[in-house]
């Protein structure tokens, strides 16, 4: 199950950068991540839209 957990953490972390900081190295990057996005639970969405949130809070360039 760990490994589950760290990988569903790294997809976010690489969806946030993908999705919130428009920041990916390659075209296929960008669609890979997309497609991850769409396998996420709903659960998954809402907590990767308040680690944005928070992100945003304490980001002073945003």
């Amino acid at each position: 199950m760990p490994k589950r957990a760290t990988a569903v953490q790294t997809a976010k972390t690489r969806i946030r950068r993908t999705v919130r900081d428009h920041n990916w190295n390659s075209l296929e990057e960008w669609v890979k991540t997309l497609d991850e996005l769409a396998e996420l639970t709903d659960a998954e969405i809402d907590d990767l839209a308040r680690m944005a949130a928070n992100d945003a809070e304490f980001d002073p360039d945003a």
